[in-house]
């Protein structure tokens, strides 16, 4: 079934909130809702010197607490996935004190599948929120599927040969961030996410949404912090990425989480310490509102971070081996 997007539109003007649609919409269960708010103040930093941040409130009347996003010109959007039918609220507001606005939306049963998520009965697998195990067949695709300079007939006919025989699950290199290296992105002008630039995740976001309405999974293989990619090294501008990149794509259903890899503990080439990587999974468990499955991208052998509480599954480079018996054994090993 082709997912659903509803805007609910809002414009700011002095002393009051003028709404440009009904205050009320629907959206399916798992479905995306989405509102967009002008502000016409003048900020030097927009990404840096506001942020929008929304209270919802659910139909069983416990309250989620999120954040929205700047999309470029006056344009801040909150975008949310709700879980529960019935009527749901939210009041936003800017942080330096400027209103935004309240509605509601009525959130309907649909069916939509629930986002990826481990398995509640039986936790050896992958499975969709409120709903059966899911067997994911999966499929590196390397640095060149997001890039603009690989042709969308090219990217469909892909994707429909992919789903032919049979994978759902897509592993992208160069996901989140450009990794312009020899040897890994170089020549594939993939989303430059960094420093923010909401037209550059726009660009990304019209794939996503095309795997999304092919219900195929996605896996970022480099994570948030990727080899030879150019994320933000200091911890203010690392929670500033994360916070933003998890307000546009929290909502996405089809979405794994990765901080980091491949193998940032590498010993020949280490590019993280352990501290910062359990530093980064941390602030992402924090703004991880929606319970996404997060992981990093480890070296061969046990998992190093299986007993960190924020990780929720385990990913590892090989074994390299064609032994079905040694590649289950040592897989198993470092079950979550």
């Amino acid at each position: 079934m082709k997912k659903t997007l509803h805007f609910l539109l809002a414009t700011l003007v002095p002393g009051a909130l003028t709404p440009r649609a009904a205050a009320a919409t629907q959206c399916p269960q798992w479905g995306r809702f989405e509102v967009a708010f002008t502000n016409t103040n003048a900020y030097a930093a927009p990404y840096r010197n506001v942020s929008l941040d929304a209270t919802f409130t659910r139909p069983d009347g416990r309250t989620v607490s999120f954040r929205g996003f700047y999309d470029g010109g006056q344009v801040w959007r909150l975008r949310f996935m709700p879980d529960l039918p019935g009527t749901w609220r939210y009041e936003a507001a800017f942080s330096d004190g400027t209103a935004a606005g309240s509605g509601q939306f009525t959130c309907v049963k649909s069916k939509l599948p629930g986002p990826i998520a481990v398995h509640q009965a039986n936790p050896v697998w992958f499975g969709r929120r409120g709903g059966d195990a899911v067997l994911l067949r999966g499929f590196h695709v390397g640095d060149r599927f997001l890039a603009t300079n690989w042709s969308d007939a090219s990217r469909t006919a892909f994707l429909d040969w992919l789903q032919a025989q049979g994978y759902n699950f897509l592993s992208c290199a160069s996901h989140y961030l450009n990794r312009d290296a020899k040897g890994r992105g170089r020549g594939w002008e993939t989303p430059k996410l960094w420093p923010l630039n909401a037209a550059e995740h726009t660009r990304l976001e019209a794939m996503l949404d095309d795997l999304a309405r092919r219900n195929i999974v996605v896996y970022p293989f480099a994570g948030f912090f990727g080899r030879d990619s150019k994320f933000p090294s200091d911890p203010t501008d690392q929670l500033l990425y994360i916070r933003y990149t998890y307000a546009r794509l929290g909502a996405y259903p089809n979405l794994l989480l990765n901080v980091a890899g491949p193998e940032p503990l590498l010993r020949e080439s280490p590019y993280l310490q352990r501290e910062d990587v359990n530093r980064l999974g941390a602030a992402i468990q924090a703004v991880n509102i929606f319970g996404k499955p997060l992981s990093v991208h480890n070296r061969t052998g046990n998992d190093e971070f299986r007993d960190e509480p924020w990780l929720t599954y385990g990913t590892l480079q090989g074994p390299k081996t064609a032994n079905r018996v040694t590649l289950g054994r040592e897989l198993l090993a470092s079950h979550h």
